[in-house]
């Protein structure tokens, strides 16, 4: 596991700096659509999230020292909320698209958590003026079927997969229990346990469109 990991967030609060602790005023009604299992957003919902979140990505401050991704790599939907992850060789984003606002983020691709059959990327802790959300995202063996996260408040979510990755997110700050990889027949054959979250540094933030 590396030394250190970096992450950078946009947060959209209305006019103030915020950090991690101080949160924004919270409409949770926002993530009341939101469901444990995912959905595989329509041509136009995906392609929307997508250009929202490269234009969200662009305008990170020193979006430069990580370098700006450019594959999309997953589009998910849960609710009214698309998530969408780019990456490249060595750096990752993430945006969770939400009714009122964009919460996105860069990184390195350095794991923050390593087993045989998965890894964890990032567990990043995200808050915006429609409340605070945790997302996880990784990369998987390709014998891998399904990724499923148990969170430390008690939800149970299953992750998107594409290709060799993975990521899921829930509307809470809650950190990860467990992350489990499982197999076509059902079977869980690795989970890694006490996952560490991945602060943000958090820069100016970012009004979006409401």
């Amino acid at each position: 596991m590396p030394d250190t990991f970096k992450n950078v967030a946009v947060i959209s609060c209305a006019a103030a700096l915020l950090s991690a602790a101080a949160g924004c005023n919270s409409d949770q009604s926002t993530f009341a659509s939101w469901t444990a299992e995912p959905a595989q957003p329509d041509g136009a919902i995906a392609s929307a999230a997508e250009t929202e979140c490269t234009e969200r990505l662009a305008q990170i401050p020193r979006a430069d020292e990580y370098g700006i991704p450019t594959e999309r790599v997953i589009v998910e939907q849960r609710g009214e909320a698309t998530a969408v992850v780019f990456a490249d060789d060595n750096s990752y984003g993430y945006c969770v698209n939400l009714p009122k606002e964009t919460l996105a983020g860069i990184g390195d691709l350095s794991p923050v958590a390593r087993g045989e059959q998965l890894d964890v990327v990032a567990v990043p802790q995200i808050n915006g003026r429609s409340g605070h959300a945790r997302l996880l995202a990784g990369r998987t063996h390709p014998d891998v079927a399904d990724v499923r996260v148990e969170t430390t408040d008690g939800r149970g979510v299953t992750a998107s997969r594409s290709g060799e990755w993975f990521v899921a997110w829930w509307p809470s700050n809650a950190d990860v229990r467990t992350v489990s990889a499982v197999s076509d027949t059902g079977r869980t054959v690795e989970t890694i346990e006490d996952i560490p979250g991945t602060g943000a540094d958090m820069p100016a933030p970012i009004q979006s469109p409401g």
